[in-house]
């Protein structure tokens, strides 16, 4: 069974590689930088490419044996190899923190290898958690042929490795904020996605149960494809009310609207595994950089988000002067 390396979601420094740690199933809990669900994709597909987890008939391409994929009517070996699949919010949410933190890490990936796997990404971006659930719950794949009808976004091109769920809490804060007209405002319109924008009262009326019911469809497709699931939120509150003041809280007494289910302790036991990230206190701290402790299994390592130069090309959002962002290990 694949193990993905927690280490792939900040940048090795020459001080600190990154922790060992190495995960199946599991949530991560803390800021991340908006690129760790390609990260996590990336370094799942890159083991799930060498020998070891290879088929006999995809090891065979230096002409050794019998070529995958070369047999009349059998699946093209680019549909046979291992993929990944991360599901997310609103597209435009998404890329805006993706350019705003601008992460060395993806401008500068020009490898082939790497640029190979982050093709064999499958991408569904979801307007709602309403969404999320129906997409989980009738996710498939196909090995339709080329010639065939163009698939549905539930139909994914094989079965994934790895599904990566990222800032799925924010979609539900979204849909459960109190006081939003829900017929005047599109899906996801109100969601942000940087890593800078966590409010500690933004979960105050997203009841636990929702929350759960996408772990749940999320752990089943995962089951069903025989794939890790891994569970990212960024700005993850460390607890979530069992049921909320606002709106469908009528009849409830107020002792039990108080009630809070622990965020990591349910995940941990959905899951099996849990890493939590939190800002670190430190003495001196650097103008516009963070610390944070990142902790497993009760070991902890040192992560930092610091800035860095922009790419040439790229356009700086109005009024910014410093740059972007990376995150590395310490």
């Amino acid at each position: 069974m694949l193990s993905i390396p927690l280490a792939a979601i900040a940048t090795p420094s020459l001080q600190a590689p990154g922790p060992a740690t190495t995960l199946g199933s599991a949530a991560i809990l803390g800021p991340v930088t908006p690129t760790a669900p390609l990260r996590l994709a990336d370094a799942c597909l890159g083991i799930a490419d060498l020998p070891a987890f290879t088929s006999d008939s995809e090891r065979h391409q230096d002409g050794s044996g019998p070529r995958a994929g070369s047999e009349p009517g059998s699946t093209p070996l680019y549909q046979r190899r291992r993929r990944a699949l991360i599901v997310t919010g609103p597209r435009a949410a998404w890329h805006t923190a993706l350019e705003d933190e601008d992460d060395p890490w993806l401008r500068n990936s020009s490898d082939y290898d790497v640029r190979d796997r982050l093709q064999r990404v499958d991408m569904r971006y979801c307007p709602s958690a309403r969404h999320v659930r129906l997409l989980l719950t009738l996710l498939t794949s196909t090995t339709a042929s080329l010639a065939s009808t163009a698939p549905g976004a539930h139909e994914l091109p094989s079965p994934p490795a790895v599904i990566v769920l990222y800032d799925l809490l924010s979609l539900l804060a979204d849909e459960h904020e109190d006081g939003v007209n829900d017929e005047n405002r599109a899906p996801g319109q109100g969601v942000d996605m940087r890593p800078t924008t966590i409010q500690s009262d933004a979960f105050a009326t997203t009841p636990a149960s929702a929350y759960l019911d996408l772990i749940a469809a999320a752990r089943s497709a995962a089951t069903f494809f025989g794939a890790h699931l891994l569970v990212l939120e960024p700005r993850a509150p460390d607890a979530l009310p069992i049921a909320p003041a606002g709106k469908g809280s009528g009849g409830v007494p107020p002792a039990a609207r108080e009630r809070k289910v622990p965020l990591s302790d349910t995940l941990r036991r959905l899951l099996g595994e849990v890493v939590l990230i939190e800002p670190k206190q430190v003495e001196e701290q650097v103008d516009e950089e963070v610390e944070y402790a990142v902790v497993v299994d009760g070991e902890t390592s040192g992560m930092r988000r610091r800035r860095c130069a922009r790419a040439e090309f790229a356009m700086a959002p109005e009024g910014e002067v410093h740059g972007a962002w990376e995150w590395v290990w310490v």
